[in-house]
């Protein structure tokens, strides 16, 4: 019998490192990092975590997370929480999937992302979720903690070694 599909998680340089707050939806780097896992295992596929020290472009990060399985199919996290889902048979910007707004991501999100790759690995139709409308005032109020974010970000990057596999979240 083959082995089950995998598919990569690529984890942000600053995803889970020690002093960095939680994602903006309020979950720890853990439990989205379980949920992922989940998703994709309830769905027959294995999971490689990797860590993308290189690149903050979130794009990037789900790009070589794909390209790190032999099934192609990728998601990239930030340490804010927002996801994205992408497949080497794409060209690198154009990705399959971005999630919701990191505010909006809880558990059963990640799962259902984590789901939908699990299935274009395995060749299975995948139904795309539903669109979020997300309120204007919303985005306005979080646009300084984005950037907090992404300062955090920026501070844990480093090109040597550009990819490497996790074995603990800090």
């Amino acid at each position: 019998m083959a082995a089950p599909p995998q598919i990569g998680i690529g984890l942000s340089p600053a995803f889970g490192r020690p002093a960095v707050p939680p994602t903006m939806s309020g979950l720890s780097a853990r439990e989205v990092v379980v949920a992922l896992v989940q998703g994709a295992v309830l769905a027959g596929c294995e999971v490689r975590l990797v860590r993308v020290n290189a690149s903050v472009d979130v794009v990037r990060i789900a790009w070589e997370a794909a390209r790190s399985v032999p099934s192609g199919i990728g998601i990239g996290v930030l340490a804010k929480g927002t996801a994205v889902l992408h497949s080497v048979a794409r060209s690198p910007r154009e990705i399959v999937e971005l999630s919701p707004p990191a505010p909006l991501m809880d558990r059963a999100a990640y799962r259902s992302l984590a789901t939908r790759a699990a299935r274009l690995a395995k060749d299975l139709p995948v139904t795309v979720p539903d669109p979020v409308l997300v309120d204007p005032d919303l985005v306005a109020e979080l646009v300084a903690r984005v950037r907090e974010y992404g300062a955090t970000e920026r501070q844990w990057c480093r090109s040597d070694p550009p990819v490497e596999d996790v074995v603990r979240l800090d």
